[in-house]
């Protein structure tokens, strides 16, 4: 909750140090013996509706570097997606219209993405998507729902939303890099 007060209120990263003062602070040693079943209960959890999974800037993080670890030994890929609230001609907007903006994006967002992608505010007007083993393409086609579905609720507002794709890059590691040589010595062979 610190961490995305100083994002969403100060538009600035908390420095690393910070970060892991949080973490040590925000941890529970009072963990009680369970079983292992009452653990996967007590961790589930009840869907009333398919939404994509919103959290913070700093669980958004730790989900992000979780799937970059993932795509290090996966032959699949992922879509990081920036979405921000612009003027319609490239103008400034005002508060009153980051504000509603800002509710109505995040209304398209969870209109519109499946159950498994992760979005989290980021920051003044803008949103942060994680969408797993997605292509460029199918993450082009995610984007255009989100802005169809805000065009189609909100069709009168002076602004609009812009965006940036890039692909997740995959962690690299000893082991990737092991594999790498071995590939490249098959391809000389």
């Amino acid at each position: 909750y610190i961490i995305d007060l100083f994002i969403s209120e100060l538009a600035i990263s908390p420095s690393k140090e910070l970060t892991s003062l949080y973490r040590k602070i925000s941890v529970s040693s009072a963990y009680q013996t369970q079983n292992l079943p009452s653990i996967r209960q007590s961790l589930s959890e009840s869907f009333d509706e398919m939404k994509p999974f919103q959290c913070s800037y700093s669980a958004f993080l730790e989900i992000y570097r979780l799937e970059a670890r993932t795509l290090s030994r996966a032959r699949r890929t992922s879509q990081l997606v920036l979405l921000k609230l612009a003027g319609k001609n490239g103008g400034m907007l005002s508060k009153g219209q980051i504000s509603s903006g800002t509710k109505y994006l995040e209304e398209a967002i969870t209109a519109s993405l499946r159950c498994s992608d992760v979005f989290c505010f980021f920051g003044s007007a803008q949103y942060l998507l994680l969408l797993s083993d997605t292509s460029c393409e199918n993450a082009i086609k995610a984007i255009n729902r989100v802005l169809r579905c805000f065009d189609a609720e909100h069709p009168r507002v002076s602004y609009g939303i812009s965006h940036t794709l890039l692909p997740v890059l995959p962690v690299r590691t000893c082991e990737n890099t092991i594999s790498e040589r071995a590939e490249n010595r098959l391809k000389i062979i």
